[in-house]
């Protein structure tokens, strides 16, 4: 009777232990398995079939278009492990791996930005690592990461270079920022302080992780379409314009950006042909001159210069005749010398001028020569 009964309680320890699932061992032992040395925990996936949460990271979390990235994840058991890429939304999976792991610990999976699936710079993907350890057993856990930019950064656009002759800039746009307020402070040829729409300078991203503003004029003020009841009139001026994306509560500039506004020569060309680039330099009776705003600037310098200098010599051959040919005439020696020495003074003034001009101009502002 004794041993029957010591069966049935070994029967029941034995069944007892059966039904100890691995999500109650991962429950009961998680706090063994230290997370990933790299920092930056994900989330814990939708649904409630899992069960429990992988910690992931993914670094660099703005990682470059043309490098490579790192997701490491923790495991308290061997299984298989899949590796996944989506989309934020998560309606495409754009990448999968399939790894086989004999034992517990810390892992990571190196991938390049190129094999995601019609990878897009400047966009938000999300990171997903899903672990199967039985039958129905699944652990899961995720991280959102950014691709950047050609440049390295959330800003993809205006063009980095655009033609002078516009009156209306077609979009500012930052991805990949997180869910904060923002100001784009403007600066360089801007001639407003900051982007706004209707006197609001504060501009949110979307579910995308987008903020995208546009028909912009000159003064920042943004929303003017062209063919509206108030469209821009100022033209966007040659030079270089800058961009600070500011979070709004703390003035921290998170990035900056700057484009070019260029002076494009063109000439209509007959016959309904496209605009081509008229010729690089100008023709001169005294040569070429290179047709941009250093070539002009560096041709008037330099016939500025040799006219003063032919002028002083002219000045000066003009007093050595009068004192040559004065015959003993006070005023007649008076009046040569007193040409000469303003010829002379002259030609001092303008080689000190060009003196100065190469000092504070080139040497220490690091202007462009044009001397």
């Amino acid at each position: 009777m004794v041993k029957k009964i010591f069966s049935i309680l070994f029967a029941l320890l034995v069944l007892l232990f059966g039904v100890i699932t691995p999500s109650t061992y991962y429950r009961a032992h998680a706090a063994i398995i230290p997370p990933p040395p790299e920092p930056g925990a994900g989330t814990a996936c939708p649904g409630d079939t899992w069960a429990g949460t992988i910690t992931v990271s993914v670094i660099p979390s703005d990682v470059p278009i043309s490098g490579s990235f790192k997701i490491s994840y923790g495991i308290i058991f061997p299984g298989t492990v899949y590796i996944e890429i989506y989309n934020k939304l998560e309606t495409a999976r754009l990448f999968q791996a399939q790894i086989e792991q004999t034992a517990a610990g810390n892992y990571s999976y190196t991938l390049a930005a190129n094999q995601i699936q019609t990878v897009q710079p400047g966009t938000t993907y999300l990171a997903r690592v899903k672990l199967h350890a039985g039958v129905s057993t699944w652990w899961c856990g995720q991280r959102l990461f950014f691709v950047l930019n050609e440049e390295g950064g959330h800003f993809t656009a205006p063009d980095k270079e655009l033609d002078y002759g516009f009156t209306t800039l077609r979009k500012v746009e930052v991805r990949g920022v997180p869910d904060a307020e923002y100001k784009f402070k403007l600066s360089g040829q801007w001639r407003g302080s900051f982007l706004s729409i209707n006197g609001d300078d504060t501009f949110n991203p979307n579910a995308f992780d987008l903020i995208d503003i546009n028909w912009i004029c000159n003064n920042g003020e943004a929303n003017r379409l062209t063919d509206g009841d108030n469209p821009c009139k100022d033209t966007f001026l040659a030079g270089t314009y800058k961009i600070d994306l500011v979070v709004a509560s703390t003035g921290a500039v998170i990035e900056s950006y700057t484009f070019k506004v260029k002076v494009k020569l063109t000439e209509a060309g007959g016959g309904g042909e496209e605009p081509r680039d008229l010729p690089k330099t100008i023709p001169t009776p005294f040569g070429p001159i290179d047709a941009t705003p250093e070539g002009l600037a560096r041709a008037f310098l330099s016939l500025g210069i040799g006219a003063a200098g032919g002028v002083a010599f002219l000045m000066m051959v003009f007093g050595a005749y009068r004192l040559i040919f004065a015959g003993g005439n006070p005023e007649s020696i008076q009046e040569g010398r007193s040409v000469m020495t303003a010829a002379i003074a002259g030609l001092i003034v303008v080689i000190l001028a060009i003196f100065l001009l190469d000092l504070i101009g080139i040497s220490i502002l690091g202007l462009v020569d044009i001397v």
